[in-house]
């Protein structure tokens, strides 16, 4: 049976690659085989060098000038319920317990982040 399985295969992946390289003959345009392919000139535009002014500590500018405006912005927020675990499924609450103690039912997050005041009213 499974002789059989592998010669139906192996006729279906030649019927298709015959059919694939016969596909591919009649695909290609019979009038671009052999036909010189003939190269093109290719024309370069000038290329110009480009006077720009020289501006130093520009950056350092802009920095000091919006430093006002830059705040930090720290949250910490209780965590929802943490869930059981597949693990704790499977091995059981008191396996956890052994080696990593009671774990708390709220787990804190904390958040880190800067932002910048673009009203007055303080938007951030």
């Amino acid at each position: 049976m499974m002789q059989l399985k592998r010669k139906t295969f192996v006729a279906a992946l030649g019927l298709a690659l015959v059919g694939g390289v016969a596909l591919g003959v009649v695909a290609v345009p019979r009038a671009e085989i052999g036909r010189p392919v003939t190269p093109r000139a290719v024309v370069e535009a000038p290329i110009l060098p480009v006077q720009m002014p020289l501006q130093t500590g520009t950056f350092a500018k802009v920095a000091e000038a919006i430093k006002p405006a830059v705040i930090n912005i720290t949250t910490v927020s209780r965590g929802g319920l943490q869930g059981r675990t597949p693990f704790e499924e499977f091995f059981g609450e008191e396996f956890f317990r052994r080696f990593f103690g009671d774990v708390p039912e709220r787990i804190p997050q904390r958040s880190l982040g800067s932002g910048v005041i673009v009203d007055p009213s303080g938007i951030a």
